[in-house]
């Protein structure tokens, strides 16, 4: 699957995906995202999201939680925000990924962190955070507006 922000400004309906593009002839909404709703680009109904650093913002995670999705939400810096499963069914984890393990990161002042400047975070790696959560035998491919990593 393919995702593009709508907030992009660019052609919606053509997408790069491994230095090819392609014309997406079913182009859906799924909260603040497009999502090419084609093949080979259709989102199972048994998908697993990881969903990183969203700021308060659940509507990309709510709609694939509507679609039949798995939904993990990751971010630290939501104050102080707890671990919880939103009506939705998605999985809110207030915890970063990264890296390496950490319990108590001191993050850099931005935008997002200057809201809880004393707030330190926890932060595990996606293999760490995939074993926990039982998914350590599931293929990733990660999605961004720059295309598809697969592992």
């Amino acid at each position: 699957m393919t995702l593009c922000p709508t907030e992009d400004g660019g052609d919606k309906e053509l997408r790069q995906v491994g230095g090819i593009e392609y014309k997406c002839p079913n182009l859906i909404n799924r909260g603040n995202w497009h999502d090419c709703n084609s093949s080979p680009f259709i989102a199972r109904k048994l998908c697993l999201v990881y969903s990183l650093g969203i700021n308060y913002d659940f509507r990309f995670d709510d709609a694939m939680a509507r679609n039949g999705c798995e939904v993990h939400s990751f971010d630290p810096s939501m104050g102080n925000t707890t671990k919880h499963i939103r009506k939705s069914g998605v999985h809110f984890h207030p915890i970063g990924i990264g890296g390496k393990s950490y319990d108590s990161v001191i993050p850099r002042m931005d935008q997002y962190t200057k809201k809880h400047p004393k707030k330190t975070w926890k932060v595990r790696t996606l293999r760490q955070i995939m074993e926990s959560l039982g998914h350590e035998d599931v293929s990733t491919n990660i999605a961004s507006d720059n295309g598809i990593v697969r592992s």
